[in-house]
């Protein structure tokens, strides 16, 4: 339709639809709704939180946070995470709070660990996907249970001879 009313068609040699001259095409066009970026979010992509990986073992944790920020990566939520991310304007503070919003549910659905879901559960009140985040990977990172498991791999990887 915007081929066929636009005034240059005529130029080039195809008609106009009966009843349309090239001075009434130009004032038929409609403007298109405006939506907030929140809006936009939640009509966007179609985000698909079953290609999140599961949580379901802590021994794999390094692997499910490398899949899980590259998911969020993937579907556009990654500023979500981000803890030095704060939103400065009302439409990117709604925009977050949905973004926050839908990476509770993924959070709340993917991790399985006894620990993970402590973590999860306590933020059911303020869905804050970034703090469930940042506290699973202190978890994983900083825990005595990690630190168990570093000195156990730093003792296997010295002490490990290889064949000949």
């Amino acid at each position: 339709n915007v081929f066929r009313l636009n005034p240059d068609a005529v130029t080039a040699g195809i008609p106009l639809p009966a009843g349309l001259s090239s001075a009434n095409s130009t004032s038929t066009t409609t403007q298109a709704p405006k939506y907030s970026p929140a809006e936009f979010f939640r009509r966007g992509i179609k985000r698909d939180p079953s290609l999140f990986p599961e949580l379901k073992d802590e021994r794999h944790n390094d692997a499910w946070h490398r899949s899980f920020m590259t998911q969020a990566r993937a579907q556009g939520i990654d500023d979500a995470l981000d803890e030095s991310y704060v939103p400065s304007t009302d439409e990117e503070k709604d925009l977050f709070q949905e973004k926050q919003k839908y990476l509770y549910a993924v959070l709340e659905t993917k991790v399985k660990t006894d620990r993970g879901k402590l973590i999860v559960r306590k933020y059911d009140q303020t869905f804050d996907a970034r703090a469930v985040y940042l506290e699973l990977s202190e978890h994983h990172t900083k825990s005595t249970k990690a630190a168990m498991s570093a000195a156990t791999l730093l003792s296997y990887i010295t002490s490990e001879r290889l064949g000949t």
